[in-house]
């Protein structure tokens, strides 16, 4: 099976659309094309623990990730998406149609806690000015993106709860921002 995931990352000044595609094949291992640079395989390696460790194991699969543009990427804003990508493809979550008109967004740690990143203002800005539905991003960049009316964010605190979200049918469901989301901001 195959996913393609949008993210993005900042390049210098400017935030850069990146597209992550993500194949699952019989075999083992995981071979990562485009952006090869030794930053994003120590990134897999962590998001391939912190999917163990959020019990999210996907057995014994051959992945291939490309990641498009090939530019080398620096920080961690492209882990979510990977590790989303990783879990529509081996089968753990359910492709999601519309999927491709949000950015994900987001740092992950060993545990599955979701990390904020630095330039989501202008990622959001960037989001909002190709028409994209929203943004996936970490809670605690949650009021940086409330600058860029109108786009709606889900936040997420940890990878288990961005699958929940997901087989909850939270995201993309047209109902609105989720739960948390309202309490923190209309209460």
């Amino acid at each position: 099976m195959e996913t393609r995931i949008i993210s993005a990352t900042i390049d210098g000044i400017k935030a850069l659309r990146v597209v992550i595609t993500i194949a699952c094949e019989e075999g083992k291992g995981i071979m990562v094309y485009g952006a090869a640079t030794e930053r994003i395989k120590d990134n897999i390696s962590r998001i391939h623990f912190a999917l163990l460790n959020c019990n999210l194991d996907y057995g014994a699969k051959q992945l291939r990730i490309h990641i498009e543009p090939g530019i080398p990427y620096r920080g961690n804003c492209l882990d979510l998406a990977i590790a989303t990508g990783i879990l529509i493809a081996t089968g753990k979550l359910p492709p999601i149609n519309g999927l491709e008109d949000y950015f994900i967004v987001g740092g992950l740690g060993i545990t599955g806690k979701v990390h904020e990143v630095s330039g989501l203002q202008r990622i959001c800005k960037m989001a909002k000015d190709n028409c994209f539905k929203g943004v996936i991003l970490p809670y605690l960049n949650m009021l940086q993106s409330k600058f860029v009316y109108s786009l709606p964010v889900y936040p997420v605190r940890h990878l288990n709860e961005l699958v929940r979200l997901f087989r909850q049918g939270y995201f993309l469901a047209g109902d609105g921002m989720p739960e948390l989301f309202e309490r923190f901001f209309y209460n």
